[in-house]
């Protein structure tokens, strides 16, 4: 039987306080300004947005300790941390890391395998450390195995369950597209190149980021024409799924959107795919409706919902929602949303949104007490944070105000409970 799940009552929308018991999500600290780093080095607060967390609380995170340039950490749930690269030392294959802004988009999967790009003293290349090793998955210069040689790599998508990383790379004298890495066969290959087709007659012109699913699925946010040689055609920005019978269009730009009267404007950020194939994507719309939102594509019925918009309420810590600044989407289906708040003491914060929209931590939350003193204060989120793929472990860098000195602390938090539940077409199977 479904049943349609209300919007909360206004009654239930006020401004209050939030506690550990709403968002059914506890937290503990991972590493924080004035602890010792693995090599020795005292963290400052110079801890980066970008954080990877997997099924085990296994983290993965950038900061500086000392003196010292940028280092790519790992630190487990349980035991100590570890360096995974240092800026200024050596890369697999006999290169060497950039000294300044080294390493972006760090992934983990639940084997605790991780990969990320980094910049190096020439050019940039994408790496996955594998079973403790490090490997070079692709770097500038090398042959691309849809021709030509890659020139750089705008985008790295997070490492799937079998080790594999999708990236987009731009290529000289030959296709550029999203490629793929196999860490297990040590391969590479191409997964859509720049003019692939669609099975609705257009054409992937340009890739701007990707998202692997299982068993070959993969979402695209791309650009796409019927002919991309031709000048005088307006390319349209789109959200595209790739399956075993090719590419799909899931949206596109002046498509119709779900709320009437109104169509697609703009596709920002990554789309998010999940373990049903369903995806999430952000987009602005036109029309009646104009607005900043999340929509949920579902697999099953090829059909579109709205997941939030801005100046949708806020559940649970009142006011409204201002800006969606990032997002994931759990394999139940939540909308995992990193958003700032209007007209609410909370001011920012992480939801849950499925079955029922659920705070996960927000500013009025307590910082946890293993490494900030009682009466503490959150001061500010990263724009991004990592979630597992069961949505049940959040990880992000935090600055807190705290009561012991000094008085302001960054640090990377990893906090652990249990999201709603599934998001389709706003209604849920009971």
């Amino acid at each position: 039987m479904k049943l349609w799940i209300p919007a909360l009552t206004t009654a239930l929308l006020v401004a209050r306080f939030v506690t550990p018991a709403d968002a059914q999500f506890s937290c503990s600290t991972v590493a924080r300004a004035g602890q010792a780093d693995p090599d020795g080095p005292v963290f400052g607060n110079r801890f980066r947005d970008e954080v990877a967390i997997n099924a085990a609380g296994d983290a993965g995170f950038v900061a500086r300790a000392g003196g010292a340039r940028d280092k790519l950490y790992f630190y487990p749930g349980a035991g100590a941390g570890q360096v995974v690269a240092r800026a200024d030392g050596p890369a697999p294959g006999g290169a060497a890391f950039r000294s300044q802004r080294t390493f972006f988009f760090p992934s983990m999967n639940d084997a605790a395998d991780i990969a990320f790009l980094a910049h190096l003293v020439v050019g940039q290349g994408v790496f996955v450390r594998d079973g403790g090793v490090l490997e070079a998955g692709a770097t500038r210069s090398q042959a691309s195995p849809g021709g030509g040689v890659f020139d750089s790599f705008p985008m790295v998508g997070d490492i799937d369950a079998a080790s594999q990383v999708a990236f987009v790379a731009r290529v000289t004298d030959g296709p550029g597209g999203v490629f793929l890495y196999a860490s297990a066969t040590d391969s590479l290959s191409s997964l859509v190149l720049d003019g692939t087709g669609t099975l609705d007659g257009r054409k992937i012109c340009t890739t701007h980021s990707i998202d692997l699913g299982n068993a070959g699925f993969a979402t695209l946010r791309a650009s796409s024409k019927i002919d991309c040689a031709d000048p005088n055609e307006s390319a349209r920005h789109g959200i595209f799924i790739l399956t075993g019978l090719g590419i799909s269009t899931v949206a596109l730009a002046g498509a119709a959107a779900p709320s009437s009267g109104s169509s697609f404007a703009k596709f920002l950020d990554t789309p998010r795919i999940n373990a049903s194939n369903d995806i999430a994507f952000r987009a602005t719309t036109v029309g009646t409706n104009k607005t900043d939102g999340i929509f949920v594509w579902s697999f099953a019925t090829a059909t579109t919902s709205t997941a939030v918009r801005t100046a949708d309420a806020a559940p649970l810590v009142g006011g409204s929602f201002a800006t969606n600044q990032s997002f994931n989407l759990s394999d139940a289906g939540d909308v995992i949303l990193n958003a700032k708040i209007k007209a609410s003491p909370a001011r920012f914060g992480i939801f849950a949104l499925g079955v029922v929209d659920t705070p996960v931590l927000v500013k009025t939350d307590a910082p946890p007490t293993d490494a900030f003193g009682l009466g503490a204060t959150f001061a500010r989120f990263s724009k991004t944070n990592g979630t597992s793929a069961g949505g049940d472990w959040i990880g992000l860098r935090v600055r807190v105000n705290d009561t012991a000195l000094p008085p302001t602390k960054e640090a990377v938090i990893r906090c652990a409970g249990s999201p709603s539940g599934a998001f389709i077409d706003g209604e849920v199977l009971l």
